[in-house]
């Protein structure tokens, strides 16, 4: 299944009876680097292979092959994986979690509110958790009425397992400013996502945040690790690159879209990102889709 995560989701996931999707991302996915972004559903991620870095609760957090990681309701998040990483997440609605009625729905809460944080896990500091784990994954990938429910019962003894581990701790800092970072880089991720193909400046997305450029590009590099102009850039690629996968016009028209004035600026800012020339991509991607 094609990675569709955003800057600010709102795709509908699995159905309305079964809010639940997993996705799966390798190297050839044109959103194979997980731009910043958020969504009020809850994730966990694991690494297949290669390593992931990844940005979270303005901390980074390095992967490697066996990690899965938690990822509270709204949390702003993104990671750069290497070449060779092969990631999942599963991506789902709260609805399929225990009701308030149930022992435990407090901690749970604080949990998926983002009050406590849990710290990446592996095979042997959790071993029944990650016996769990790996038991959601498998059946997230079937459409059967049984399955869904043997995923609702793994979802909630995943989040049990959690909460008895030594993987949850409280969210240090105070949550007020944390709050108000976040609604300022939402605010500009949400700007960048809109108007990505007009000649957004670094004074735009300043502005956007209310802060002088200077102090902006701190702030964006201390949340994202990235700088504003490159995140922007990168997104600006990554829209490309969809676009050349389903065909939607020439790599000149393609360049104009995604708000390059000067096609071999383009070309040489998409062979940064993709290693590749925009014509030899949308070569290997139509052989791929072939194949």
């Amino acid at each position: 299944m094609q990675h569709s995560l955003v800057r600010n989701e709102s795709v509908q996931r699995g159905t309305d009876g079964f809010p639940l999707e997993l996705y799966h991302v390798d190297a050839q996915d044109p959103r194979f680097q997980m731009a910043y972004h958020w969504h009020m559903e809850v994730e966990i991620i694991r690494i297949l292979s290669g390593s992931f870095r990844l940005t979270w609760n303005q901390q980074e957090y390095p992967l490697q092959a066996g990690n899965m990681v938690f990822l509270n309701s709204g949390a702003l998040h993104g990671g750069i994986p290497s070449p060779d990483c092969v990631y999942e997440c599963i991506v789902f609605d709260r609805s399929l979690l225990p009701k308030k009625d149930l022992a435990g729905y407090k901690e749970l809460q604080q949990l998926l509110d983002g009050e406590q944080m849990a710290v990446p896990v592996c095979r042997t500091d959790a071993p029944l958790l990650w016996d769990r784990l790996e038991a959601l994954f498998s059946h997230s990938t079937r459409a059967t009425p049984g399955s869904r429910l043997i995923v609702q019962g793994l979802l909630t003894e995943c989040f049990g397992h959690l909460l008895n581990s030594d993987a949850c701790t409280p969210v240090s800092g105070s949550p007020g400013r944390l709050n108000r970072k976040t609604e300022q880089m939402k605010r500009v991720l949400a700007r960048i996502e809109r108007d990505y193909a007009e000649p957004l400046t670094l004074n735009d997305l300043a502005s956007e945040a209310g802060m002088s450029p200077k102090y902006f590009c701190h702030f964006f590099q201390q949340l994202t690790r990235r700088t504003p102009i490159d995140y922007l850039n990168g997104y600006r690629i990554e829209q490309a690159c969809c676009m050349l996968q389903t065909g939607e016009g020439s790599v000149t028209d393609i360049a104009f879209r995604c708000g390059f004035n000067d096609l071999s600026y383009f070309i040489r800012i998409f062979r940064k990102y993709k290693g590749v020339s925009p014509g030899k991509y949308e070569k290997m991607r139509r052989v791929g889709d072939a194949e």
